[in-house]
């Protein structure tokens, strides 16, 4: 068992005149896998789910929310270990066919919208998921739920959770551990579960954009690559470069 993994995120801003801006982040998660990644992407949904709750996620500058993102996917909660955040860890120029992967993949996207940002009541919309590694028994391709990711790790979820759990050092404790999986549970039905469109888009490789658009990366930046759509509006289709 290789026992590597990715994230991939995507913050997409639309700006006060419509015009989007997208920045992608992968990481690679050695060690991370099964309840593991459970566990960090749960530290992710956490913080998300608290953020639509006070509306601060609109106010965040990009560059300040990949970077905390990346932070609290990389930091383990439970044990100070950090994966995935050294910039040899980087990849955010690979697509996931580049990945070195066997135990799949955590993708996240959130869409602040500047316009709404003083909007009473106004959280920005994200979604996340689950793409099962080849040597799990799945395509790697497509998305799916933790449960459904979780079914070739039984036993480690079994024996990490409730209150009697034997959990390593570096996980949380059962209870903890438990609650985690059903707060990332409960987002997923309440609408935050990642469409298999939003995923191919995470996964696909980022190339350099049309002419009309601007394309940066440099090397070790946290923020990985960033793009910029200039004249495309939200209310229009946004297409990633082809």
């Amino acid at each position: 068992m290789g026992q590597r993994s990715q994230y991939v995120f995507e913050v997409n801003v639309i700006g006060y005149d419509g015009t989007v801006t997208t920045a992608r982040k992968a990481g690679h998660f050695q060690w991370v896998f099964g309840a593991f990644m459970a566990q960090r992407s749960g530290q992710v949904v956490h913080y998300l789910l608290n953020a639509s709750k006070r509306g601060t996620l609109a106010s965040v500058e990009q560059e300040d929310l990949v970077q905390a993102l990346t932070a609290m996917i990389g930091i383990n909660h439970a044990s100070g270990e950090v994966q995935g955040l050294s910039p040899r860890d980087d990849v955010s120029q690979y697509g996931a066919e580049g990945f070195d992967n066997n135990n799949g993949l955590f993708l996240l996207s959130v869409t602040v919208d500047r316009r709404k940002r003083f909007e009473t009541g106004y959280a920005a919309e994200w979604c996340f998921g689950y793409v099962i590694g080849e040597e799990d028994g799945g395509d790697f391709s497509t998305v799916v739920t933790l449960d459904e990711y979780a079914a070739n790790f039984r036993q480690m979820f079994a024996e990490f959770s409730g209150d009697n759990a034997n959990t390593p050092n570096d996980m949380m404790n059962g209870a903890e551990f438990t609650a985690l999986v059903c707060e990332i549970a409960t987002a997923e039905q309440d609408g935050h579960r990642m469409d298999q469109a939003t995923a191919y888009r995470l996964m696909a490789t980022p190339v350099k954009a049309p002419e009309a658009s601007r394309y940066v990366f440099e090397e070790q930046v946290p923020m990985g690559f960033l793009w910029t759509t200039p004249g495309i509006k939200a209310q229009e289709t946004v297409k990633q470069p082809a």
